[in-house]
Parts: structure tokens; sequence; C-alpha cells
């Protein structure tokens, strides 16, 4: 029982620093977000949450996308991705793949964006997300744009409009 009552305690602890990062980014202080993502990130690893320390890492991933820095975002997007991947949790999957081509896309390396994104739109048609398809079609438009390759954006970007207007 003791046992259980600290594991709860520190989730509710990570938790907690998690909700207090995301305020620190509404007050425009990245830096106090950061590091309480971080401890946040160090109390679930600690006590085998790994589920919640993937979501952390896109958080963290997030922060640092942001803030110009795509080659610390793309570590902590691959590292929530073999999370995700070692759960079998197929829309997370997605969700980090799409995240990743984010942070290639803002490198300019469209090419390896490209790839993350087929994938990413791969799985979320596979699960029939709408949405998600519809925002990965938007993404991929986006990045067949950035490669010249305007046929293949058009048809992305069209396809995904056509989502967004049905609701998906």
């Amino acid at each position: 029982m003791a046992i259980n009552q600290r594991l709860g305690q520190k989730r509710g602890v990570a938790a907690s620093l998690v909700e207090i990062a995301q305020v620190q980014l509404s007050l425009a202080k990245p830096d106090a977000a950061l590091a309480a993502y971080n401890d946040a990130l160090k109390i679930r690893r600690e006590i085998g949450a790994k589920k919640d320390s993937g979501d952390t890492l896109i958080d963290i991933g997030n922060l640092y996308l942001e803030r110009g820095q795509p080659d610390l975002a793309l570590q902590n997007f691959k590292e929530s991705l073999q999370i995700q991947r070692d759960s079998g949790d197929e829309a997370y999957q997605a969700l980090c793949l799409n995240n990743i081509a984010n942070a290639y896309a803002e490198k300019g390396e469209n090419e390896d964006a490209l790839t993350y994104l087929q994938q990413a739109l791969q799985i979320r048609e596979k699960l029939n997300l709408s949405a998600d398809i519809a925002d990965t079609l938007r993404n991929l438009g986006v990045t067949y744009t950035a490669l010249g390759q305007y046929d293949s954006a058009m048809t992305s970007l069209m396809r995904g409009l056509e989502l967004f207007r049905k609701g998906g």
C-alpha cells in the first residue's frame, strides 16, 4: 500500500510539473518550462511510466522546435517514437512521425520530412483517423511545395481540404 501511495504521489508530482511547464510557456518563459518538463520526465522514468514519458518527450521536442532547435527536437521525438513502438500505440507513433517530419522540415531536409510524413499517413489511414489524415495531407502538401513537386502538393492539399470540410 505504501509503495502504491508513493507511486501515486510521484505520478501526481510529474503531472503537476507538466502543467507548470505549460503555464510557463503561456508566460513566455521557455527555460522554466523546459526545466519543469525535464523534472517531470525524470520522475516518469523513475517510476516506469513509459507512456507518460513518451508524452513528455513530445512536449519537450515541441518546445525545442519552437525555440528553433530542430536537432534537439528530433532527439526527443525519436525517443518518444521508440517508446510508442514498444507499446504498440500506433496513433502516437503517427504523431511522433509527424513531429519528426516537422523537425526535418525546419532543418530544410524536406526529403526526410516527406519519408516520415508518408509513414504517418499510412498509419493514420489504417486507423481511419480523419482529422489526423487531413493534417498530415496538409503537411505533405507544404513539403511537396518546398520540394517543387507542385502536382503532388495540390493533390495532397485538395484531399486534405476535402477531409477537413467533411469534418475530419
